[in-house]
């Protein structure tokens, strides 16, 4: 992986002035060992006017798009079995219907048996 862990902005002290310069369109510079692909997906998450940023489905679609097949296998199974759980997550009616945001099945609304067939 090519983060280290640490703040997205190391050394700088977060105050009006840090948030006046995140207001003027400031961003930190791409990550040491971070792809081009990913710093271009970090800074349309950060784009000024919200309504312009990815939606969670595209932003995962993107990020899906550049795990290996292997990866993708393993993660396709841990969330389908994530999806069959009882989690509080998966069980919880979903108020959000816009399908670019939300495309979650859930348990209560019958929808995970219809994805498995």
């Amino acid at each position: 992986g090519f983060g280290a862990g640490g703040t997205p902005y190391p050394g700088m002290v977060v105050d009006s002035s840090f948030y006046n310069k995140i207001k003027s369109g400031y961003r930190m510079s791409k990550p040491e060992h971070a792809p081009d692909d990913v710093y271009e997906m970090m800074m349309k998450c950060w784009n000024s006017e919200p309504d312009k940023r990815p939606s969670f489905m595209g932003l995962s679609e993107s990020v899906a798009s550049l795990l290996p097949s292997s990866y993708k296998k393993h993660y396709e199974k841990v969330n389908h079995d994530f999806l069959k759980s009882d989690h509080p997550a998966v069980t919880r009616v979903c108020v959000e219907t816009d399908a670019d945001y939300v495309d979650i099945p859930y348990k209560n609304q019958g929808k995970l048996k219809d994805r498995e067939s």
